[in-house]
């Protein structure tokens, strides 16, 4: 454990320059077409439930959460909370959420008050949250895909321009290097979460795409869909990614999402949730978009 925390020190203490090139190498080399594996975004009630009981699972290995009650936020049942996973069979091996901003906020606010800044602009903004993936696919490249998913998603489909997430201090240096998000505000802790620390970042997605052309146009990986990074993250096309099971797949609909009051129900049901139990606000906000639930 000792010699694992001091590679991944080492690793963030290096330049960005250093570090962008140990990571594009590593991603040259790997299969990032993941056979047997197919991207998605997750339309069904059993699909949201093994996303959230992924993100929960891996926090109990952490140590940062006991695995007595699975937690489901409010965030996650509203339309305005797009939940995308990776599937092998079945299995649900990995999944990241983008969190549009709604009338509860993002869910950060709540140990990151830097975030409101991004609320109610005249720029659509969106969080990254539940990002995790089992066991034997970490370090595999799955992570990346998964965010390359969303990111498309937010870009092209939403128009998000200014994305937002908290992660670990020494989770930084790679966003801030590799992915070019940069620090907001200062490291604070999370109390549900046994103190976990993390930092918010943030990504200007149009302020930052001819930076990130001019750094990963000419990077080649060699066993991918695409050419180089450049288009790996910003090729418009997205045959490696299921969008259609979304309302707002083409052609654009207003904003429905994949969820409905009965597949919400499902959920209530199977993580034993009562909604009379629930803060008014969250009350109020699901009433908003599922009338028949309250």
């Amino acid at each position: 454990m000792s010699d694992k925390l001091n590679r991944k020190t080492i690793f963030n203490l290096m330049p960005g320059l250093l570090m962008r090139e140990i990571v594009v190498r590593k991603l040259g080399r790997l299969d990032l077409g993941f056979p047997g594996v197919s991207f998605k975004i997750a339309s069904s009630s059993t699909e949201i439930a093994k996303a959230i009981n992924l993100v929960d699972d891996c926090y109990v290995a952490r140590g940062i959460l006991d695995g007595e009650r699975k937690r489901v936020s409010t965030h996650t049942l509203l339309p305005t909370t797009t939940v995308f996973i990776a599937l092998h069979g079945d299995e649900v091996i990995g999944t990241v959420s983008l969190i549009e901003e709604s009338p509860l906020g993002f869910p950060m606010e709540e140990v990151h008050p830097e975030a409101q800044r991004f609320r109610s602009g005249l720029r659509r903004s969106a969080e990254v949250g539940g990002l995790a993936s089992v066991a034997r696919y970490r370090r595999t490249g799955l992570s990346i895909m998964l965010y390359n998913m969303l990111y498309r998603w937010a870009r092209y489909y939403r128009n998000i321009e200014d994305l937002i997430i908290a992660v670990h201090p020494s989770s930084e240096g790679f966003y801030s290097n590799v992915l070019l998000f940069e620090k907001i505000g200062v490291i604070r802790k999370y109390k549900k979460l046994r103190g976990a620390e993390s930092i918010l970042l943030h990504l200007d997605i149009p302020g930052v795409l001819a930076q990130f052309k001019g750094i990963y146009e000419n990077v080649k990986l060699k066993r991918c869909h695409y050419d180089n990074m450049y288009s790996f993250f910003c090729d418009p096309r997205e045959e490696i990614f299921d969008f259609s099971e979304h309302p707002d797949y083409r052609p654009r609909h207003t904003r429905g999402g994949c969820l409905d009051s009965d597949k919400i129900s499902s959920l209530f049901k199977e993580f034993r949730i009562h909604i009379g139990d629930l803060p008014e606000i969250d009350r109020t906000t699901l009433a908003k978009y599922y009338p028949s639930l309250v």
